[in-house]
């Protein structure tokens, strides 16, 4: 009321709860009367006992007309910067502060009004139009952003005059995946996103790294723990059942949006708080009770600054940086049901202050509908808005990822466990994590060979016969492979190999040395594949290429990593102690069923993967989406037919 400048009356406090959609007020006329009585207390305060707050500070001159007093003295010049910004009682002030003859000057931008939600006119820039009739200076120099950032911005806001300097950089933007964020940050680099859930699991995964960064704004996080308090008061609140406590507050908190105008906006923001509530009470195990985790926020959220500092779009106008990163850029610019014209204008105006805080670099964490997707040639491997990274899984047709999976079967004397020695290890903490397929195949694969990829681990677990719905699972396999554009096994296997190759001209360079080596020529596939860092399949292809053009010449009698000798003639046939086609699905059909667990950031990951599957699998069900239990990503899970032996590769 006294930011709006209004007077208490049932009409004002309807407006004024229709305008910032306060919930629950229905008895405007006995709100008014309150309210009325409150600022009357307010005033007596300060002025027996001179107890004023930071409004007051801002109203009380207003209300009392300190201007019109003879003891004033007006000022001779006053400036306000973000005027967009101001509300009702600061314009009242800066009017009043020069008198009749004084000057002002007021500099804003209608663009970055983002604040009316916090009280600020959504019309404050035209108000000061209409009251001063001042003369209006424009500037459509930019002086600080690049010039291909402000073509990103004229080609999704081409009604707004702006243009960058003269001499201004090219600059760069760049387009990165959301689990890759943590490879690009530096010292003094600055993420920003519309929502506070996605900064908080960012600056928690950022800490667990040992790298010092926070969240800007501490009455961010006071918002945060008043949510916290209101769960902890729940009847039969306990600590450790916190997720299904937090679950039933949230139910209560929809049902008495429900039927508001506002009611979708309202449930976006309580979703956010919550789920920035939920991954800080995941990330503290050692939390034992809520003033832990209120702890814990307080030195998530600060004001202070940090080597890398995570903001949300508010907070972050005004400020700039060489390096801006926005995350969850598909958020902006946010809509809702029953979305007001000024809000709907608001949300627009995040996205232009977003698209313009960096000086030099800008990264879009992500794949919003508003930012351009042009591809180059194939094998391109720019990651700039012009070409797709590679490894990138994109929605059908315009990128297929190259993916490809081999079920055969390997020639062995001893259990199968001692076949997986060759496999690189890659420990599923690392911070290179991808997208996880996962395959649960009846037989035992030879390799998952993926030309852009990397397998990352094999764990073999039989399992006892089961018959299940006509179908008969001998054992249970898993593979877990990952879509990596470049990968280095130094990292996560760790192969001493004088060279690691990357990509597959280096990979192939590589193997080729080493069939060239005569000592090397009598090895097997398997064994020269773990030399190299490649998979078996793709070694046997570029051995089979040189003995056709007679550049490599070699014996029947080869032997593996191990020494011994290889029945070169059975290789890829069945294993001598598997059971037999009919043993295993007790009739002549070839047709087995597996079942396919699909691993991802987010759902829209888990998505795409899927309907690959979908389009390469006959699917007999498919299972909802669940959080896996380290609260990072979620799973689900695929039951197919597949023909036995089958090779399968994705289109």
């Amino acid at each position: 009321m006294r930011l709006t400048n209004n007077y208490p009356t049932a009409t004002s406090v309807k407006e004024l709860c229709h305008h910032f959609e306060v919930e629950d007020i229905w008895e405007f006329s006995i709100v008014a009367s309150a309210v009325a009585a409150c600022l009357r207390i307010g005033e007596q305060k300060a002025r027996d006992n001179r107890f004023i707050d930071f409004t007051d500070q801002i109203w009380l001159p207003v209300k009392w007309e300190i201007y019109k007093r003879q003891w004033f003295k007006p000022y001779k010049f006053v400036l306000c910067d973000e005027a967009q910004d101001l509300n009702a009682i600061q314009l009242e002030l800066a009017i009043g502060l020069t008198g009749s003859e004084g000057r002002q000057l007021f500099v804003g931008d209608p663009r970055q009004a983002i604040f009316g939600f916090a009280g600020a006119d959504n019309r404050s820039y035209q108000k000061i139009l209409e009251r001063t009739k001042a003369t209006e200076l424009p500037l459509s120099t930019c002086y600080r952003c690049p010039r291909s950032h402000i073509d990103l911005v004229r080609r999704q806001f081409p009604n707004i005059p702006i243009e960058a300097k003269e001499d201004a950089s090219f600059g760069e933007i760049k387009q990165v995946e959301e689990k890759d964020l943590g490879q690009h940050l530096k010292v003094g680099d600055r993420v920003i996103s519309r929502k506070t859930a996605p900064l908080v699991s960012q600056c928690i995964k950022l800490i667990a790294r040992g790298i010092a960064a926070t969240v800007k704004g501490r009455d961010i996080g006071e918002t945060i723990k008043r949510d916290l308090e209101e769960i902890a008061s729940m009847p039969r609140f306990r600590y450790e059942d916190f997720h299904a406590v937090a679950s039933e507050y949230r139910t209560l908190k929809v049902l008495k949006y429900k039927e508001m105008d506002n009611e979708e906006q309202l449930i976006q923001n309580l979703n956010d708080k919550l789920e920035a509530l939920a991954t800080i009470y995941i990330s503290q195990p050692q939390a034992r009770s809520i003033a832990d985790l209120s702890a814990y926020i307080d030195s998530l959220f600060s004001d202070d600054i940090s080597p890398i500092t995570l903001s949300t779009c508010h907070r972050a106008k005004g400020l700039e940086g060489d390096r801006i990163f926005i995350l969850k850029p598909e958020d902006m610019p946010m809509s809702w049901r029953n979305q007001m014209e000024w809000q709907k204008e608001q949300e627009d105006n995040l996205l232009y202050v977003g698209l313009t805080r960096s000086k030099s670099e800008l990264f879009i964490v992500g794949k919003p509908d508003w930012l351009p997707q042009e591809k180059t040639g194939e094998d391109s491997k720019s990651d700039t808005v012009e070409a797709l990274p590679e490894g990138v899984i994109a929605d059908p047709p315009d990128l297929k990822p190259n993916l490809k999976i081999e079920l055969e079967t390997l020639e062995y004397e001893e259990d199968v466990e001692n076949y997986s020695d060759w496999m690189p290890e890659l420990s599923l903490e690392d911070d290179d994590e991808l997208t996880e397929i996962e395959i649960y195949a009846p037989v035992a694969p030879y390799v998952l060979e993926q030309p852009r990829g990397q397998v990352s681990r094999q764990n073999l677990d039989p399992l006892e016969q089961e018959d299940k719905q006509g179908y008969l699972e001998i054992e249970e396999v898993t593979f877990v492979g990952k879509a990596v554009p470049s990968l280095n096994p130094l990292s996560v296997n760790g192969l001493q190999t004088p060279l690691i190759p990357k990509t597959n001209a280096q990979k192939r360079e590589r193997v080729i040395q080493v069939l060239m080596d005569k000592d090397w020529q009598g090895k097997s596939d398997r064994a020269i594949a773990s030399y190299c860092n490649v998979s078996p399949p793709f070694v046997g292809k570029l051995r089979a290429e040189l003995e056709r053009i007679g550049t490599v010449n070699i014996s029947s009698e080869r032997i593996d990593s191990k020494g011994r000798k290889l029945d070169i003639a059975n290789i890829g046939t069945k294993p001598k102690q598997q059971p037999t086609q009919e043993s295993i699905i007790g009739s002549p059909a070839s047709v087995i069923q597996a079942k396919l667990r699909i691993e991802g950031e987010t759902k829209g990951d888990i998505d795409t993967i899927a309907l690959l599957l979908q389009q390469t699998f006959d699917v007999d069900g498919e299972s909802g989406d669940y959080p896996n239990r380290d609260g990072e990503g979620y799973r689900r899970y695929l039951t197919v037919k597949v023909t036995n032996y089958q090779s399968i590769s994705f289109p």
